[in-house]
């Protein structure tokens, strides 16, 4: 069997704390069914104190879960508790509730705009400009090209200069993703080029683009005294971006930079429907997808006509004509 990573290890230990702590040195083959269903109603009250949220609670129960699935097949336990696959079986009304969330997860284009300004040192407060944290000059690219290529804040982390080709006409990106190593071929708008341009002069192919005022790359991992990753990850855009948000759209906004990537996949699905899988880049899971390849001249066109909807053009970009076979 092939080892998890460290860092999921500790994220399994981390999820099963309270289920440890609540049943202390009990043999996990006397749990029963009524144990665990007394576990759940304790658990769902740190919901109700709002100590953790009810995303967290969703990812212990699947924890524990996992647990005694793994104890059964190991040969650890004989049974598994009756009610066991219950833990993460969703309500409708969650379900209904947490689409509702999705859904109420997309920026506007005003709203887009006004982050997008508000990293302008021109248009800034004077009592923001000297912050260490703001990464004022990062953030405008970061932003634009979440939304141009549907990049994470891993994808941006792991950008090279040799995923960009300024010289191709339009320029393009063209990378593999990051987690799912989908092969990923995006125009460039213009914005993007000229704010790309700066960051990449002077640097080498395999040179990231962007990185930290320190120089570290965007999100780090962090290790031991032996080099060995404990599993703690740093996640400065993300964090960056969660305080811009705030301070520009107020206090009580919750959205998140994965939110542009979000945003930027359904303005592409309402406009050519299907399309939105082709911008983020996801796993194929139909089979007609090993045989056929993305239009992309199709999705250059809707690449141009979400630069316009956004904002960051006045008009559509020319693409060149296609050559006649």
């Amino acid at each position: 069997m092939q080892s998890a990573p460290l860092g999921r290890v500790q994220n399994l230990k981390n999820r099963l704390q309270h289920f440890v702590d609540h049943f202390g040195n009990e043999l996990l083959s006397r749990v029963t069914a009524n144990d665990l269903n007394r576990w759940v109603k304790k658990s769902a009250k740190r919901v109700e104190k709002g100590e953790i949220a009810p995303a967290t609670l969703r990812q212990d129960h699947l924890a524990v879960k996992q647990l005694f699935k793994y104890a059964y097949e190991e040969e650890i336990i004989n049974s598994i508790p009756r009610n066991l696959d219950k833990l993460t079986k969703r309500s409708k009304r969650s379900a209904k509730a947490s689409t509702r969330t999705r859904r109420d997860k997309h920026f506007a284009k005003q709203e887009i705009q006004l982050l997008y300004q508000s990293c302008d040192t021109d248009h800034m407060d004077s009592k923001w400009l000297n912050r260490g944290d703001t990464h004022i000059q990062m953030m405008q690219l970061a932003i634009v090209l979440a939304l141009n290529t549907g990049m994470t804040q891993e994808d941006l982390s792991d950008l090279t200069v040799g995923d960009i080709y300024l010289n191709k006409r339009p320029a393009r990106c063209i990378r593999q993703r990051t987690k799912t190593l989908v092969d990923a071929n995006h125009l460039l708008w213009r914005e993007s080029v000229r704010l790309l341009k700066p960051h990449m002069t002077g640097k080498k192919m395999n040179d990231l683009i962007l990185l930290r005022k320190d120089g570290r790359p965007l999100i780090t991992q962090s290790t031991n005294n032996r080099g060995v990753l404990t599993g703690g990850r740093s996640d400065v855009l993300g964090a960056c971006f969660t305080r811009l948000v705030k301070r520009v759209l107020g206090k009580d906004e919750d959205k998140r930079f994965r939110d542009l990537r979000r945003t930027g996949a359904n303005m592409c699905g309402q406009r050519f429907p299907g399309m939105d899988e082709t911008y983020l880049a996801h796993a194929e899971r139909k089979a007609a997808s090993y045989y056929a390849l993305p239009a992309q001249r199709q999705f250059d066109t809707m690449l141009t006509c979400l630069e316009k909807d956004l904002g960051f053009s006045k008009d559509l970009m020319k693409l060149p004509k296609q050559r006649k076979k």
